[in-house]
């Protein structure tokens, strides 16, 4: 789990399946070799924008394209909750392909 520096942001927490993708994730330049850091960066920011009232954000899945829609563009799957009441489960785009 991490913790926000920024009271206005939620806290972000992984699944145990996530952090095991994550794992398995390449080294990408994109990370600057911080995936994980990239990965709650990603989130805080939309959080900030498209989700303000949570106050925890749950990453069930790391940057990964398709799912369900297998066109669909690269994406982290992110459950939003204020308290323990799940409100929103989001894809948020990575802007990566």
């Amino acid at each position: 789990m991490s913790s926000s520096d920024d009271p206005g942001l939620p806290t972000i927490a992984w699944t145990r399946p996530a952090e095991d993708d994550l794992e398995q994730l390449p080294d990408d330049p994109r990370y600057e070799g911080d995936k994980k850091g990239w990965h709650e960066r990603l989130v805080r920011s939309f959080a900030r924008e498209h989700v303000p009232e949570a106050d925890k954000a749950r990453i069930r899945k790391p940057a990964h394209s398709g799912g369900q829609n297998p066109r669909e563009p690269e994406h982290i799957t992110v459950t939003f909750k204020v308290g323990n009441r799940d409100i929103r489960i989001e894809h948020v785009y990575t802007g990566w392909s």
